[in-house]
């Protein structure tokens, strides 16, 4: 995982498609992958919270949940 690398995070190699079109596709698909990763993280979250009976977090609960 890449957040664990720490300082091994230097020695990662990583090749750059030479066809711009390739490299805008891994781009949008890396970038598409992220924000659903961020989505389910935070659906998971919410389904806690809804265990808990914690339906609506407060404003400074749902700027946590953004982040997250």
């Amino acid at each position: 995982m890449i957040d664990t690398l720490g300082k091994r995070i230097f020695e990662v190699i990583l090749p750059i498609p030479k066809d711009g079109g390739l490299r805008d596709r891994i781009a949008r698909e890396t970038r598409e992958t992220v924000l659903a990763r961020v989505a389910l993280r935070n659906k998971a979250k919410q389904i806690s919270l809804d265990v808990e009976g914690i339906t609506e977090p407060g404003e400074e609960d749902k700027d946590l949940l953004e982040t997250i």
